[in-house]
């Protein structure tokens, strides 16, 4: 059993962190068509790239390391967790892994200078709503019953604009919105240029 729980953890890793950033970066190259969109100064370029980097990796690996020790379980289908996570990161987001995705994806989009990862980065926070909403959290709570319907009148799903105590919390809601912003400012950059 644990060895098909590490084998498990790798192959998500594997496919969210190597595998699809690789497909991204080969089959959507943007070349200098979109350039104007990032800083061209490389520190401040490497500045948020590393601010994003460093919080996609602090949410993903979080939720990984609270999925199995919690949860008894991991993020793959085959072996969810086994009880409802409500500790570590999950303490105040629903979708600390989601939320790390976004980021990671966010992050290569500097990175690499490739509009294809801003539009995967605002795509993971779509998908996160649409599939959450309409799969997940259905399954959440037959699963849990009344614990997860607790848990999720008290946990935001992503962000939460509520007073929070937590300073971690409130520069990840930042970052949030500021993928957000710059989705916006994107397409009305590109629009201007046609």
């Amino acid at each position: 059993m644990k060895k098909i729980r590490i084998l498990n953890i790798f192959l998500g890793v594997l496919w969210e962190w190597v595998i699809i950033p690789i497909l991204f970066y080969v089959v959507f190259p943007t070349g200098e068509k979109f350039q104007f969109l990032f800083p061209q100064n490389i520190i401040i370029k490497l500045l948020v790239s590393l601010i994003y980097l460093f919080f996609g990796l602090y949410f993903t690996i979080s939720s990984i390391y609270c999925l199995h020790v919690f949860g008894k379980g991991t993020m793959m289908p085959n072996d969810p967790p086994q009880m409802l996570v409500k500790e570590g990161v999950y303490s105040f987001c629903r979708n600390p892994m989601y939320l790390g995705y976004s980021f990671l994806f966010f992050a290569f989009s500097f990175l690499f200078e490739n509009i294809s990862f801003l539009f995967l980065s605002f795509g993971v926070i779509i998908f996160i709503f649409l599939y959450s909403k309409m799969i997940e959290e259905k399954i959440l709570l037959r699963r849990f019953g009344n614990e997860y319907w607790l848990y999720k009148k008290e946990t935001p799903f992503i962000v939460s604009f509520k007073k929070q105590k937590n300073p971690f919390y409130i520069f990840s809601t930042f970052l949030f919105l500021y993928i957000l912003f710059s989705f916006i400012k994107a397409i009305f950059l590109i629009a201007i240029k046609q």
